[in-house]
């Protein structure tokens, strides 16, 4: 599916972690991402291919989709 990316990398800073995906994303009308089953609100960045989430854990090489 588009909305569906890989995580190459990621950083942690004070809870947050910057997602590097794959690819540029697209813009979607969605709140949420979604990895490993559970849903996350997510923050956009001027980086095309960075999302920052609310988490703890750094994670890498998960798939992450756009959902509501």
């Amino acid at each position: 599916m588009k909305n569906k990316y890989r995580i190459v990398d990621s950083f942690c800073r004070n809870g947050y972690q910057l997602l590097v995906l794959d690819r540029d994303f697209k813009r979607f009308p969605v709140s949420k991402i979604l990895i490993d089953g559970k849903k996350y609100p997510y923050l956009l960045n001027s980086i095309k291919t960075w999302v920052v989430v609310h988490m703890d854990q750094t994670i890498q090489n998960k798939e992450v989709e756009f959902v509501d």
